[in-house]
């Protein structure tokens, strides 16, 4: 049975007004009322349930977005589709953002037990089996945007294939030591997808993976691409794949740029994504479009249409390739 505000206040001593009070931070608690409540509630582990009033009618009309980060072109691309698809329903829905900085189990727990979201859209996140269930006996659809996970609804891009496309590419132009810029201590699925094909095409034209070409990304800043760029030059690679995004790919070209090594006459670089950044570099960087947009948009389609017994559905776009100056 869940723990009511009734609960806390009899622990506390208190009344579910006072208790009311401190949860909103009321200026006339003392502290030692307040800390006495705050007690209690952490002892019960209660979670307000923020939205009671709409919820005695079932819904809360509230989207929540769910990403590790909001910093990354990704996440802001695939808002921009989001709000395009909240300009088309004509904003029937409220938003609440959650920014998890590795912490995705506490969020989501947060979310499901204070009833504070209709559907949820996570952001390159996978929620294990126990918290997908809390979901689903709660009726609030999971929407997961670059992973998959049984009992959710997906959106995604056919990753393996923009990698393949992209190493592929590189390999016409006579490129055979390629690196792989990714994610490799906690890869998520499109950070895996993409090894894979990158794999796929070296295997294809009989190149064997050289494990000492791989480039650890962790943070996907543009900061990082320069940092790691040293590393390329002493692999003496000819070409990079940035499996981790078009930020790093940038930040590559920068430090190139500093160095005055020739894109790509020396060295060929390739991002991920697509982003509108890429024609404003220079060199302007040849990359692996996804239709980030169109994936914000039928993730907001889904939150906001689906019934609390809809199947899984699976939605996947096709990459690709754009070919630019760095390549």
């Amino acid at each position: 049975m869940a723990v009511t505000i009734t609960d806390v206040a009899r622990l506390a001593g208190v009344s579910h007004t006072t208790v009311s009070w401190v949860i909103h931070d009321d200026p006339r608690i003392t502290d030692k009322t307040k800390e006495k409540v705050m007690k209690a509630i952490e002892e019960l582990d209660y979670h307000p349930n923020y939205t009671a009033r709409s919820l005695v009618k079932g819904k809360s009309n509230n989207i929540a977005l769910v990403a590790p980060f909001f910093s990354s072109t990704f996440e802001m691309d695939v808002l921009k589709g989001i709000e395009d698809g909240m300009d088309e329903s004509g904003y029937q829905y409220s938003v609440s953002m959650y920014s998890t900085r590795g912490e995705d189990a506490a969020v989501l727990n947060q979310i499901v037990r204070g009833r504070r979201a209709d559907a949820v859209i996570l952001l390159t996140i996978k929620p294990d089996q126990t918290i997908i269930s809390q979901f689903k006996a709660n009726g609030i659809p999971l929407i997961l945007i670059e992973e998959e996970a049984e009992g959710c609804h997906v959106v995604r891009t056919n990753n393996i294939e923009g990698a393949y496309l992209a190493v592929t590419r590189l390999l016409e132009t006579g490129k055979r030591r390629i690196a792989l810029a990714v994610e490799t201590e906690n890869p998520g699925l499109s950070q895996s997808d993409r090894k894979e094909g990158y794999i796929r095409a070296l295997k294809e034209k009989g190149i064997a993976f050289d494990r000492d070409l791989v480039v650890p990304i962790n943070r996907f800043r543009f900061e990082e691409g320069q940092e790691v760029f040293p590393e390329i030059l002493k692999k003496d690679a000819d070409a990079v794949f940035c499996a981790a995004g078009d930020m790093i790919a940038m930040g590559m070209l920068l430090e190139a740029r500093k160095l005055r090594i020739p894109v790509p006459e020396k060295l060929s670089v390739v991002g991920f994504d697509d982003s509108q950044m890429c024609e404003l570099v220079y060199p302007s960087l040849s990359t692996v479009h996804q239709p980030l947009n169109e994936m914000g948009r039928k993730a907001w389609e889904l939150a906001t249409t689906l019934k609390k017994d809809s199947p899984p559905e699976k939605v996947v776009f096709e990459p690709r390739f754009i070919e630019r100056d760095s390549t």
